[in-house]
């Protein structure tokens, strides 16, 4: 079965080069993406925990990937960035709520989310608000690479333990 994931992960590493066009390339990234959350969720749920904070996180990586690509900053640069600063945020509000259970863990990470929402909603110097972020895609000319990185983390699961 390992040599059948690597496979799989090697084959991702490959369907931007087998000649799809831009939309399937695009729900293969969308798909992926997606597992990636769900992911997170389901290594909440083996461990007994209720986390509703996972979109503000998936969004704090958005925006910084997308304020750095518009900056100019190549894109196999800016994922990692962001990345790292998606886990420092994701240190700050876990520090303060690694002793909780339950439902205040809920409440806190739902409040984190929420707050997360509004800051992008009202700093629109940066977010552009309600409107969104317009990045240009002469930028993102390696996004197929972010489906590679969303595909890796289900090959892990199995290495976490249930329970608390």
């Amino acid at each position: 079965m390992g040599k059948l994931r690597w496979l799989g992960v090697g084959l991702l590493c490959l369907l931007p080069l087998m000649g799809l066009g831009n939309y399937p390339l695009h729900l293969v990234i969308l798909c992926l993406l997606w597992g990636f959350v769900y992911t997170g969720w389901a290594v909440m749920g083996r461990l007994g925990m209720v986390s509703l904070g996972h979109g503000a996180f998936l969004g704090i990586g958005a925006y910084v990937n997308a304020v750095l690509l518009a900056q100019g900053v190549p894109f196999l640069v800016t994922l990692p960035l962001a990345g790292v600063f998606t886990a420092l945020c994701g240190a700050a509000i876990g520090r303060p709520t690694l002793r909780m259970s339950g439902l205040y863990l809920a409440i806190a990470t739902l409040a984190f989310g929420s707050i997360v929402g509004t800051v992008f909603q009202k700093w629109t110097a940066v977010t552009g608000g309600f409107d969104g972020f317009a990045a240009s895609e002469s930028n993102v000319s390696c996004t197929s690479d972010s489906s590679v990185a969303a595909g890796m983390p289900p090959v892990t699961i199995r290495a976490i333990r249930s329970g608390r």
